[in-house]
């Protein structure tokens, strides 16, 4: 029997350590970065401003009069009296709790009104959408690739800015980008190491803190990431493969904490009431409208029952969407204490509706929610308005041309920028570390909590899936670039022996 040669057993090559940087590449680096943020800024310079929703309007009139009223009642403590009434100076009054109908997030609110210049038209805003994207990737590969080189860098930045929605969301005055962004930084803060770099981890910590914050869908969205992030550690410690830590455990837990407060905070400064939803409209009872169970239950009770949505419900036809907006619907005609009855009696009138006709609502569910996790256009990103102010201050959208419709050029890019990301993710199957594995578990996690999210309690629209599929090419981005970094076997270990060859 021939004797075999031992074959010479190779450890894993170690993680790799940047080296110091010189001033140089500290230079290079804030260059590329710098380059990426205005890249993705490509759709209003050509469009010569953001795209805007009807809503963006909305949470620009709600914080700039929170500015005002915050800026009266401060100037009111540190003026004298007998100056007041000289100084005094036409201002939005800070409306009674009473009279407020619904509002939108006032994190959000308030970061739009701090962010409108030039001349509220929200420039400063998109500036400040892709300075924290810019961030949240650099930060991503950087983890993942330590030692990529600056040009494979730079066709990733290329390739984020032309065949993904990142660019489109970045430009659009909305909290949309921040679904994406908070999923990103939930990566980030799962998976990076926690002995360096406290600082900018602290940094991406913040940005979930605001994401919470900045609007209603995102605290069951990033709830549902955050719980999906603490299953990976502790599978992790199951598997063996790292060590259970709680430095880790909260700076994946706290962040989403950290934004729950805040939304209670502002909630209770503005209108005495802790709630993490404040002043909400019934968007969970119009989707059941819409889906049948609602709809059926109501027209089966309201002769009885005397719900105070009833009136509007039969002034709309019964439609979900309609039973809000409409101009016979509740934002437009409901009185304060009308929407205020009708947000305690939701829940009430969806637990019966789902109970009366269950199988119905867990079909429409499901199926609105795999509709939404594979429905990721950019119909909704229209460049087709401005904004502009009424002379009683508030805000309001208006119809404007739009220079060049670029949407459907753009849709086909962004479907196959994903579809490459996921055909390389694909490809590399084989060759995925345990990290890798888990990162992309986690992003399953976070465009299925998204699609789950929105898909059950809203209406379908490509917006909701679209403002977090960017993040797919950005990780696949993340596995190339640590594969076109990794030293080779040969150079890292020497000459390989007869045996191995």
């Amino acid at each position: 029997m021939p004797k075999l040669e031992p074959r010479i057993a190779i450890a894993p090559p170690a993680p790799a350590v940047p080296a110091a940087r010189t001033p140089r590449a500290r230079l290079q680096i804030f260059g590329s970065m710098l380059l990426l943020a205005i890249a993705l800024l490509w759709p209003a310079m050509v469009q010569q401003r953001p795209a805007y929703f009807f809503d963006s309007a909305g949470y620009l009139s709600t914080g700039t009069k929170a500015f005002a009223i915050a800026r009266d009642k401060l100037a009111a403590k540190l003026t004298p009296a007998d100056e007041r009434s000289a100084a005094a100076a036409p201002a939005p009054k800070a409306p009674p709790v009473n009279s407020v109908v619904s509002i939108r997030a006032i994190a959000y609110s308030l970061f739009a009104a701090a962010t409108s210049a030039p001349g509220y038209r929200m420039h400063v805003l998109i500036a400040v959408n892709a300075l924290v994207v810019t961030l949240l990737i650099w930060a991503f590969w950087r983890i993942r690739a330590p030692r990529a080189s600056p040009e494979d860098e730079a066709i990733a930045a290329l390739f984020v800015a032309t065949a993904t929605s990142a660019p489109w969301f970045v430009s659009y005055a909305m909290p949309d980008i921040f679904a994406g962004a908070a999923i990103l930084a939930l990566l980030i803060l799962t998976f990076a190491p926690l002995h360096r770099q406290r600082v900018a981890r602290a940094c991406v910590a913040s940005v979930v803190t605001f994401a919470v914050a900045a609007h209603a869908s995102h605290i069951p969205i990033i709830g549902l990431v955050v719980a999906a992030a603490v299953a990976e550690l502790l599978f992790e410690r199951w598997r063996g493969t790292a060590r259970w830590s709680w430095d880790r455990f909260a700076w994946v837990v706290v962040p989403y904490i950290a934004g729950l407060v805040l939304v209670v905070a502002l909630s209770f400064v503005s209108f005495g009431s802790a709630s993490v939803a404040p002043k909400r409209l019934p968007f969970a009872l119009a989707k059941s409208i819409d889906d049948g169970p609602g709809n059926w239950y109501l027209k089966a009770t309201c002769r009885e029952k005397h719900w105070a949505v009833c009136p509007f419900f039969e002034r709309t036809g019964g439609g979900g969407p309609e039973l809000i907006f409409a101009d016979d619907g509740l934002v437009k005609t409901a009185t304060p204490a009308q929407m205020e009855a009708v947000r305690n009696e939701e829940m009430t009138i969806v637990r019966n509706a789902t109970r009366a006709y269950p199988w119905v609502q867990i079909r429409s569910a499901i199926a609105n929610s795999v509709t939404q996790f594979f429905r990721f256009g950019l119909e909704d990103n229209s460049f087709g308005y401005v904004i502009v102010q009424l002379p009683n201050g508030e805000f309001r959208t208006h119809a404007a041309p739009e220079p060049v419709d670029l949407r459907p050029v753009g849709q086909v890019m962004v479907y196959g920028g994903v579809a490459i990301a996921v055909g390389y993710i694909v490809a590399i199957m084989r060759s995925l570390t345990a990290v890798e594995w888990g990162t992309l578990r986690l992003l399953l996690a976070g465009l299925v909590a998204n699609a789950m999210v929105t898909g059950a309690l809203s209406s379908i629209t490509s917006r909701y899936q679209s403002r977090v599929i960017w993040v797919v090419p950005v990780v696949a981005l993340g596995l190339w670039l640590a594969r076109r970094s990794r030293p080779s076997t040969a150079s890292a270990s020497g000459a390989a022996s007869p045996a191995q060859r």
